[in-house]
């Protein structure tokens, strides 16, 4: 027997439609809790960054190796994880809106922006976010170096999340900072990645 969902469609109106009708991408604005469980499930799933010497600046180049030799298959995982979740990854915009409604939930508070910067606790289960806000931000990173306007990865032990930071010779962004900024804080939502985007512009 197929699930029903009433409706009411104006005055002296009203209606039944199965669920089948709204297609399973709606499932997450008609019950509540939906969408924070397919989060958690594809969170759940999503593999884990960690550098092999997350607290030693003396080993900062064995870092940063790991972060060059990860960072396509972590473009990669992003892609995977925001599909999952029914986002097109190709969309600029609707991965900013995306952000702008889930991002609370990746940095939800001052622990979480704490292991952010020092892989303590590791990134799994409720940090698991983190991976996802480091992906974000090598994906902007990524695109940027391939529009050859000179940016590129360069190690630096005091960059949020992994250890490099984007530079293109005069600035140096550190990218995960800002990415963790448009998640963890209403006033960084409204920027959005749209704002860590004009950042890696032109000068």
């Amino acid at each position: 027997m197929a699930l029903a969902y009433s409706y009411g469609g104006g005055a002296g109106q009203g209606g039944t439609l199965r669920w089948q009708d709204f297609g399973a991408r709606a499932l997450p604005g008609l019950v509540p809790g939906v969408r924070d469980r397919r989060l958690k499930a594809a969170l759940a799933g999503h593999p884990v960054f960690h550098p092999p010497c997350p607290f030693s600046g003396q080993h900062l180049a064995d870092n940063f190796a790991y972060f060059l030799a990860q960072r396509q298959d972590r473009v990669a995982h992003l892609r995977f994880f925001l599909r999952t979740l029914g986002v097109d990854v190709d969309d600029d915009g609707a991965v900013d809106r995306w952000v702008a409604q889930s991002g609370a939930a990746l940095v939800p508070g001052s622990i979480h922006a704490a292991a952010l910067r020092t892989h303590e606790p590791l990134w799994a289960r409720e940090f698991a976010g983190l991976n996802i806000v480091l992906d974000i931000a090598v994906a902007l990173g990524e695109a940027a170096i391939g529009t050859r306007k000179g940016w590129r990865w360069e190690a630096d032990a005091d960059a949020t999340g992994a250890c490099a930071v984007l530079t293109d010779g005069g600035r140096r962004i550190d990218i995960v900072a800002r990415v963790a900024a448009c998640c963890s804080s209403q006033a960084g939502r409204n920027g959005g990645l749209a704002a860590v985007r004009a950042a890696l512009g032109e000068p």
